[in-house]
C-alpha cells in the first residue's frame, strides 16, 4: 500500500498505475467514483489496458421495492 500525499489528480493516477502495473495481466476492470482525482482515468486505462466504468452514486440497482 502507498499513501497519496495529496489527493491531486496526478498523484492519485501515478500511485494507481505504480501499484497495479505488476498485476497488469490480472487486472481487467476498475470502478471509480466521480471524484476529480479520477479525471485522468483515460491515462490509467491506457497504461493498464483496462476498462474503467464509473459508479452511479444514486443508483438503486439491487434494492427491491416493498
Amino acid at each position: 500500500m502507498k499513501k497519496v500525499a495529496l489527493k491531486s489528480t496526478t498523484d492519485v493516477t501515478a500511485v494507481i498505475i505504480d501499484l497495479l502495473i505488476p498485476y497488469k495481466s490480472q487486472v481487467h476492470t476498475m470502478t471509480a467514483d466521480n471524484g476529480r482525482e479520477f479525471s485522468l482515468h483515460e491515462k490509467i486505462a491506457k497504461s493498464l489496458d483496462v476498462q474503467i466504468p464509473f459508479a452511479h452514486p444514486y443508483s438503486v440497482m439491487g434494492i427491491r421495492e416493498k
